[in-house]
């Protein structure tokens, strides 16, 4: 939590040594994100915790679509937890423009699961009926205008 950072402890000699031995090899700082898990639209099974890898899709939510977006994730967070499924939602708390609004991560056990065609819309549209895939990716296509992916692999 940001109130976490008032209360934050002091290390003896951190910011002195970060000075003098780090500091002065960094060329350039990146830019920091603070990213926050939107509780209410993320799922997280028990057994979640056996994945090896994440799948990060970040999003950019066309302007004034979030509403939407909410909508649409409520539904996908239905047909996930119907499913045993996890998925978690972070929003970017300070957004600068540059089209990091939103993160959907989701984990997997291995890589072969990239190979399995996903049955989301079979899920989805037994969930809300036929042909209400093609309706979703409609309306995901009105919201989100871009989408970045990576995979990351969970350190042990």
């Amino acid at each position: 939590m940001f109130r976490d950072y008032d209360n934050r402890p002091e290390i003896a000699g951190h910011d002195g040594d970060w000075q003098a031995n780090i500091d002065k090899m960094v060329d350039t700082y990146g830019p920091s994100e603070y990213w926050k898990l939107d509780g209410k639209l993320s799922y997280e099974p028990e057994n979640e915790g056996d994945n090896k890898y994440t799948q990060v899709w970040i999003l950019d939510i066309a302007k004034g679509k979030w509403m939407q977006f909410n909508s649409l994730m409520e539904k996908i967070l239905a047909v996930n937890k119907k499913r045993g499924e996890g998925m978690n939602i972070y929003t970017n708390e300070f957004n600068s423009g540059d089209g990091r609004d939103a993160a959907l991560v989701w984990g997997m056990k291995s890589w072969s699961e990239m190979d399995i065609d996903d049955p989301l819309k079979n899920h989805y549209e037994e969930m809300y009926g036929k042909d209400s895939w093609a309706k979703f990716l409609e309306d995901w296509y009105a919201c989100v205008d871009k989408v970045s992916q990576s995979l990351w692999k969970i350190a042990d």
